[in-house]
């Protein structure tokens, strides 16, 4: 009787520890059962999500994601395929991770993962556009390098000078790759 009441006691504890995880995890998680219908989601998955209507267990999977590309990346984990797209949602940018879910080996369900990126492609873009500018600032002067050389190569030059007006041009060629790169 009381190995029977430590199992119990263990199975609340248990049960109770579950959905407190949930309710802390920055991460939004949401699970569609066999029937496209959501059956479980955390407070997470409202907040990303961003919907002017509370999410609700039961609701389909047209009715919480009804872009095009959310739709056919669900159906595709429900197919057995796992998935990842972006979603723009409230302001902000969410990476989507779609994954079947099969807890008795059988594909029976999709869980599916939000995150928000928005800081990430925030930071992505400034580094692109650092690198742009960098790029472009260094070419100017590579390219008054090279005209140099150039006129150096046009002049009659012997031994020593002939071989360094060589390997500033094969320099110069590789910077201008690298910058193209």
């Amino acid at each position: 009787e009381r190995e029977n009441d430590d199992l119990k006691e263990r199975a609340a504890r248990e049960d109770r520890l579950l959905p407190g995880i949930m309710a802390r995890l920055e991460e939004g998680v949401l699970l569609f059962g066999p029937s496209g219908r959501l059956e479980q989601f955390n407070p997470a998955a409202q907040r990303h999500l961003g919907l002017g209507a509370p999410l609700a267990k039961g609701m389909g999977v047209g009715e919480v994601f009804r872009d095009p590309a959310g739709q056919d990346g669900i159906q595709k984990a429900f197919l057995g395929a796992s998935c990842e797209w972006r979603l723009a949602r409230a302001g902000r940018t969410l990476r989507v991770r779609a994954l079947p879910f099969a807890p008795l080996g059988s594909v029976s369900g999709v869980l599916l993962t939000l995150d928000d990126i928005t800081s990430q492609e925030a930071l992505e873009t400034t580094r692109q556009k650092f690198i742009s500018n960098v790029s472009h600032e260094l070419k100017t002067p590579v390219t008054a390098i090279r005209i140099a050389a150039e006129n150096l190569q046009d002049e009659r030059l012997e031994g020593p000078a002939r071989a360094s007006a060589q390997s500033i041009m094969r320099s110069v060629d590789r910077l201008t790759l690298l910058l193209g790169d």
